[in-house]
């Protein structure tokens, strides 16, 4: 505690033989001064920062100017590309299904009942329009209609 006492007399004395506190006003004109010294130097500084910066500042502009039609262009030409690659996945699943449905066409018309009467066989059916398939389905007497490739006939089974 006393060592504390003493470190606080030794720091009260420092400061009240300070000359800034003695003379207050001296203390102002001090920092004053200092205040002005670094206006002048700010004063003399930013003009020429100014001038600098208003110099980059329309180098910019000027490449900018150039560089804007460029990039104008460029954007323009991803965008077409965009709405060719787009109309092309928006045609592709349909040209695909067409090609699917075309070649399922072309299958049925090869395995089709039209293309198996074409080449000489006959469809039998029943009054019921139910199609024979073997020759016990059918008794004596009974009218069946023949479809052929060119048109159909009535016949009756006659054993």
């Amino acid at each position: 505690l006393m060592y504390r006492l003493s470190e606080a007399k030794r720091r009260f004395e420092r400061v009240s033989s300070s000359y800034f506190l003695a003379h207050p006003e001296e203390m102002v004109n001090y920092r004053r001064q200092r205040l002005d010294i670094a206006c002048g130097r700010l004063g003399a500084v930013l003009p020429h920062r100014a001038e600098a910066a208003r110099q980059r500042l329309m180098a910019l502009t000027q490449r900018l100017k150039m560089v804007l039609p460029h990039l104008a262009e460029m954007r323009r030409q991803r965008y077409v590309n965009l709405a060719e690659r787009l109309s092309r996945l928006l045609q592709s699943p349909f040209v695909r299904l067409h090609e699917r449905l075309e070649q399922g066409r072309k299958v049925l018309g090869v395995l089709g009942p039209e293309s198996v009467l074409k080449r000489g066989y006959s469809i039998l059916l029943k009054e019921s329009g139910m199609a024979l398939r073997s020759a016990e389905e059918a008794s004596q007497g009974e009218s069946l209609r023949g479809i052929l490739a060119n048109g159909e006939i009535q016949l009756k089974v006659e054993r």
